[in-house]
């Protein structure tokens, strides 16, 4: 497939960037003149690795460096009358089932129940078709638009192994990825994720964690069993492995939610313990976080009627709960960054809470439909993708894909 030029979308791409939105560049990235480590210097053609040597000194957020006094809160956010955006899509066959922004804010990818991952850029979007459901994409984390090399993506579908695909060019798969189990057959990951360096990729299946170099495509180099067997014990992290989330602290800590309704703190220096287990859902969780400072855990789950907040430093209770309305088991996405959370529900609302302020109300945004994806940047925007599977003939699917400027 071609590179589709939507009229109305360099207006609408324009129209962001006159607004302070989506940023082609960045600073927060080190350059390419800046030091590497020798055995992760990569061309555009080759895969890619870690291109940046962070001190502790040097912590970069994953969306983007503000000082205190432009941290962004809620109460001060009026959601309500914001701006709506909406990006033309005629070729979407289907509704839309999650958004995220680029680390640099230069691009948004999207998943689609057509089953094609489709990244909107510049007045154009570029379509990456999969042959069955996309069980789970991610940005690589220090993708900036100005590095080529940088500028990737992995997903996972049923029945296919990790793909790393290249977001300037839509034909091209740069790397693919192999969970080979014990019977030396192909297993296919529900979730994949980079870890903050972006030299590994982990992938969850169940009750166990395929860990690759990303610089070296192929078999797994190492592979974590969170618990035993299915019948001998009960103990550790059980059921299939739903998320992942790696603390910004860089300490190598990280969370895996699982459909079991449990979520495992694990650290990248000693995988086969298990530092801690929440288990405040009920039902299956579908997405974990970490804030910004690092201190607190944010998990959602399907049929669940909040986003759970827990502090890292006493895990047996959670520490606060957001509410949203989830009613079924679509994947509800939410995000969480620079003190605000906001969240989508089943009922068509999009939420917006301050973490500071627990005390304080929550800002919602009403859509058509179901909201089920939200991505943040700190630049005032939150990007929105709306819909849900229809049973009925005789009603209209409403879908849609966009951002809001507050």
């Amino acid at each position: 497939m071609v590179k589709r030029k939507v009229e109305g979308m360099a207006a609408c791409l324009s129209r962001l960037k006159q607004r302070g939105g989506i940023n082609t560049s960045s600073n927060e990235i080190v350059s390419a003149d800046e030091t590497v480590s020798n055995n992760e210097i990569v061309t555009a053609d080759e895969i890619v690795s870690n291109n940046e040597i962070v001190t502790r000194d040097e912590i970069i957020s994953n969306k983007e460096i503000v000082s205190n006094s432009e941290i962004i809160s809620p109460r001060v956010v009026d959601i309500t009358n914001a701006s709506y955006i909406e990006f033309p899509s005629s070729d979407a066959c289907g509704f839309w089932k999650g958004v995220k922004f680029s680390p640099d804010g230069s691009s948004i990818l999207t998943n689609n129940d057509d089953n094609i991952l489709r990244v909107f850029e510049d007045g154009f979007w570029k379509t990456y078709p999969h042959g069955e459901c996309v069980y789970d994409y991610a940005w690589y984390p220090r993708m900036q638009s100005s590095l080529p090399a940088t500028c990737c993506f992995v997903s996972v579908s049923c029945g296919r192994p990790i793909q790393l695909w290249d977001s300037n060019n839509h034909r091209n798969v740069r790397a693919t990825y192999k969970p080979i189990n014990h019977l030396y057959e192909v297993d296919s990951p529900l979730s994949v994720s980079f870890n903050l360096s972006g030299n590994k990729i982990f992938a969850g299946i169940d009750r166990c964690v395929y860990v690759f170099d990303t610089s070296r495509p192929g078999e797994q180099i190492e592979q974590i069993n969170t618990s035993a067997t299915r019948k001998t014990t009960k103990d550790g992290l059980r059921g299939i492995l739903s998320c992942f989330a790696f603390n910004p602290d860089y300490s190598g800590m990280y969370a895996v939610g699982s459909y079991n309704g449990m979520i495992g703190i694990y650290a990248e220096n000693n995988p086969s313990l298990c530092l801690s287990l929440f288990t405040g859902h009920s039902k299956g969780v579908t997405q974990v976080q970490f804030s910004n400072c690092g201190r607190f855990l944010f998990s959602g789950g399907r049929k669940d009627s909040c986003v759970e907040m827990w502090d890292i430093r006493n895990t047996g209770n959670s520490l606060f709960k957001f509410p949203r309305q989830v009613e079924n088991h679509q994947r509800i996405q939410f995000d969480a960054a620079f003190n605000i959370l906001a969240t989508g529900s089943t009922c068509g609302n999009l939420l917006v809470y301050d973490t500071l302020h627990l005390d304080q109300p929550s800002q919602s945004r009403q859509f058509d439909s179901p909201v089920n994806g939200v991505s943040l940047m700190g630049n005032h925007q939150i990007a929105v993708s709306t819909g849900s599977r229809i049973f009925d003939d005789d009603v209209e699917p409403i879908h849609s894909i966009g951002v809001l400027e507050y």
